[in-house]
């Protein structure tokens, strides 16, 4: 059997009619029965899907598919499906800007030719805290986090006609949007993850992912009561993953990486080789506690180079860390 691309539950649609109204009564959950859900089964590798009308704890969903006495109709897909996280308790990136993103995708995609191709539904927190996406984009399973209203134009621009072909659509991972957003793809290996990512950035950035990893730095760094402390990085390497490996105050790298939370803040003099801040860097570094212009830095964004350490070794600089 094709193995399983993922499944969604629970996805509110308020603005589809009456079909969405009647779908609603079979979710949740009475308390003489199970709690169940109505379900959207996505497949690995195909531009198709699967409704399940009823699904609970003691659903073996993997047989219902396979069963070709029960199997539910498979539908052919020439649809996107765009689904958006609202959870009202979580934080910036779904309690604060989950609802706006997705009323911005149903007035975008309103305008569009061929509108009814795109579901927009909404959905309870996905992917837990450290990996958290906010926009689920299906039949292709890809991921994105901190998506606000002012990137679904170029969200729609490249799902809306969907690609040809979900697993190869170079137009997709040479997109800005992609590098600043990606949280991955549902249905590929960790391998073939790393392999797509690394695809998307220009050449002169794949150089600095895939240096000899046999070479090995030491990076200096300054705590914000003057400790000077050397830490050992490979190339490939970020500040915010050396700094957390080797337990330095401060660095906590919370959401792990992936531009969502400022725990990896650090200090670095603007000269310093390293490539500016994206739009959505500044936008983390907001929440940073001492902040201070021109000089902070997310860790997690700035990989260790060559010429990082030969500057900081040339120009006696270190990288600086705040006190929180």
């Amino acid at each position: 059997m094709t193995p399983f691309k993922g499944t969604v539950t629970f996805a509110y649609s308020p603005h589809e009619g009456e079909a969405v109204k009647s779908a609603e009564t079979d979710f949740g959950w009475d308390e003489a029965g199970p709690e169940a859900y109505a379900a959207t089964l996505y497949r690995a590798g195909l531009t198709e899907y699967v409704d399940l009308p009823r699904v609970d704890g003691s659903t073996d969903v993997r047989s219902l598919v396979s069963s070709t006495a029960n199997a539910p109709a498979v539908v052919p897909n020439d649809e996107v499906h765009f689904y958006v996280c609202t959870h009202g308790s979580r934080d910036c990136r779904c309690g604060d800007v989950g609802a706006d993103v997705a009323d911005t995708l149903r007035e975008e995609v309103a305008k569009l030719p061929g509108s009814s191709r795109v579901r927009i539904s909404e959905v309870a927190h996905v992917g837990g805290h450290v990996w958290a996406a906010n926009v689920l984009v299906y039949p292709s399973g890809d991921w994105f986090g901190n998506v606000r209203p002012r990137d679904v134009p170029s969200l729609l621009s490249l799902f809306v006609p969907p690609p040809s072909s979900p697993l190869d659509y170079p137009s997709l991972t040479s997109h800005p949007l992609f590098r600043a957003h990606w949280r991955g793809r549902m249905g590929l290996s960790k391998d073939q993850q790393s392999q797509l990512y690394v695809e998307s950035l220009p050449k002169e950035e794949r150089a600095e992912v895939s240096t000899d990893s046999s070479q090995s730095y030491s990076i200096p760094f300054t705590t914000w009561d003057g400790s000077k402390i050397m830490v050992d990085a490979k190339p490939g390497q970020n500040l915010m993953e050396i700094a957390k490996a080797a337990g330095l105050p401060s660095i906590e790298g919370i959401c792990g990486g992936q531009l969502e939370c400022a725990t990896c803040h650090v200090y670095l003099p603007p000269t310093a080789p390293v490539h500016p801040p994206t739009e959505a860097e500044e936008d983390m570094l907001e929440y940073a506690i001492g902040r201070k212009e021109g000089e902070s830095r997310l860790g997690c964004q700035i990989p260790v180079t060559p010429e990082l350490v030969d500057w900081l070794r040339r120009e006696g600089n270190d990288v600086k860390l705040p006190r929180f």
